[in-house]
């Protein structure tokens, strides 16, 4: 008889028809309430009958700490000062499509000779990227690492921050890249639209790597639009500070 809330971090597509799913929804449908942090995931409650009352709360980023970093030239260690890095953070797995974005950073490279692109994250997906890494033909440029805990400092030092995720909850890395100011070339998907459009981000329809690299060449040809995005974009993340969201839980 106590009573719980149920925290929704993913959205529909995150979830199999499988038993641990069905089982997810019978316990979730006893809560007093479901908090999810996008509305995607809101909706994923909300179709169900008789359901808990549902709410979006997005995550909390903590705005100041990340301005406060400063650009750290020695992460990662072997890049020269005229690089123009190119970042992805995030889990290697299927749904964030690591594989296409190897092949599309590959093409990059072939026009941009001074770009590196840097990967940062652990998943099952992890020993087919260094498989693919092997066959690409400016493997040299691009850095596929684990876990960091600088991942802010090299979001500062960054030309650009890429995401191209099939779905997402509130996608933090995202959140954390616009907040440091760089522009970033997002998939075109409606938990990334909750907060970005056209005007504030690179949006990229689908996950083919011609279009992915078409995207972020783009961005980086443009550079006066690139600057363009991320004030508006930085505009739109503020209601995101953890003090915001933290009031929006006690509210609840």
């Amino acid at each position: 008889r106590t009573p719980f809330v149920l925290c929704e971090r993913s959205s529909g597509p995150g979830y199999p028809n499988d038993w641990k799913s069905s089982l997810r929804r019978r316990v979730g449908r006893r809560a007093a309430a479901v908090v999810a942090n996008s509305r995607a995931g809101m909706e994923l409650w909300n179709a169900g009958p008789l359901g808990p009352p549902c709410y979006v709360v997005p995550n909390g980023v903590p705005l100041g700490e990340i301005d406060a970093i400063a650009p750290d030239e020695s992460e990662p260690p072997d890049l020269t000062p005229d690089a123009e890095m190119l970042l992805y953070a995030g889990r290697y797995i299927a749904s964030k499509n690591p594989l296409a974005l190897l092949r599309a950073f590959d093409r990059v490279l072939a026009a941009r000779p001074n770009a590196v692109a840097v990967l940062h994250g652990q998943g099952p997906l992890e020993a087919p990227m260094h498989e693919l890494h092997r066959q690409l033909e400016h493997r040299e440029r691009i850095r596929i690492y684990g876990f960091t805990r600088k991942l802010w400092h090299q979001m500062k030092r960054a030309r650009l921050f890429v995401s191209i995720s099939d779905y997402e909850g509130n996608p933090n890395t995202v959140i954390e890249a616009v907040a440091s100011g760089r522009p970033v070339v997002i998939s075109d998907i409606a938990e990334h639209r909750e907060f970005l459009d056209d005007a504030s981000a690179w949006m990229v329809k689908g996950k083919a790597p011609d279009g992915i690299a078409a995207a972020i060449l783009r961005a980086l040809d443009e550079p006066d639009a690139s600057t363009e995005k991320v004030r508006l974009a930085r505009d739109r993340i503020e209601r995101f500070s953890v003090e915001t969201m933290a009031a929006r839980y006690l509210e609840l």
